[in-house]
C-alpha cells in the first residue's frame, strides 16, 4: 500500500515537472529528479526502464550524471536512486 501511494504521489509530482517546464516558474529540474527518485525506489520496474533508456540514450545518460552530480551531493536521497539506474558496465 505504502508503494503504491509513493508511486502515485510520485507521477503527480512528475506531471507538475513537466508543465513547470514549459513555464517560467523555476524548480522544475530540482521536481523532476525528485519525484524520478521517488519512483525508481517505489517501483523496480521504473528502475530497469530508466536503466534500459540510460544504456540506449548517451544524451539523457549524460543529463541524468549531472543530476546525480548537482542534487545528489544536496539530496543523497537522489543521488543515490538516481546512481541504482547507471548503465551496468560490460567489462570482459
Amino acid at each position: 500500500m505504502h508503494n503504491i501511494l509513493v508511486s502515485i504521489f510520485a507521477t503527480l509530482l512528475f506531471i507538475i515537472a513537466l508543465l513547470s517546464m514549459l513555464t517560467p516558474i523555476p524548480g522544475a529540474t530540482l521536481l523532476f529528479a525528485i519525484s524520478l527518485s521517488m519512483l525508481i525506489c517505489s517501483n523496480s520496474k521504473v528502475l530497469a526502464s530508466v536503466r534500459f533508456i540510460r544504456t540506449k540514450s548517451q544524451k539523457l545518460n549524460k543529463l541524468v550524471l549531472w543530476l546525480e552530480k548537482k542534487i545528489g551531493a544536496r539530496i543523497s536521497y537522489v543521488g543515490t536512486s538516481l546512481a541504482k539506474t547507471r548503465p551496468l558496465s560490460t567489462s570482459s
